[in-house]
């Protein structure tokens, strides 16, 4: 087999080949650019977001209310006695709220948890890969339990 050139393949197929790689080029230019958009958009309203959260935790009461965001998993804890798993939760963000606003920090954190979980397998699933979790007060990391 011969090597042959865009214009000998051109002419031989009577199309141009030079034009469907250039618009090759152009469609990949053109997903690349919509998806640095969709990032672009996405991280535009995490930040309106911040932005909301921030005027909500403005102080106006004495008393304060805190909420731990996290995830938990289900962890292999180990081999005894046929395997055991645990669930470990890890937090992400702790939200410290006056009194006064905690019912609306309440609300907006489990739409928070809730749009994280739609459509997420359940713990048990071996094809899990966490949930999100809001509790109130400062919970810690789960420490690996250890079996006696």
């Amino acid at each position: 087999m011969t090597y042959q050139t865009p214009e000998e393949l051109a002419e031989q197929h009577g199309t141009n080949v030079i034009d469907e790689q250039a618009a090759e080029r152009d469609q990949e230019a053109r997903y690349r650019e919509m998806q640095r958009q969709e990032e672009a958009d996405i991280i535009a309203a995490m930040e309106r977001d911040e932005r909301k959260l921030a005027r909500m935790l403005e102080p106006r009461m004495i008393g304060v209310v805190c909420f731990t965001a996290g995830r938990v998993e289900r962890l292999y804890g180990g081999p005894e006695e046929g395997g055991w798993y645990y669930d470990a939760f890890e937090p992400l963000r702790y939200f410290t709220v006056p009194a006064a606003k905690a019912d609306r920090m309440r609300h907006w954190l489990k739409r928070w948890e809730e749009r994280g979980n739609r459509g997420a397998r359940p713990l048990h699933s071996v094809l899990s890969t966490g949930l999100r979790r809001v509790v109130s007060g400062m919970e810690r990391r789960t420490p690996r339990p250890h079996y006696e």
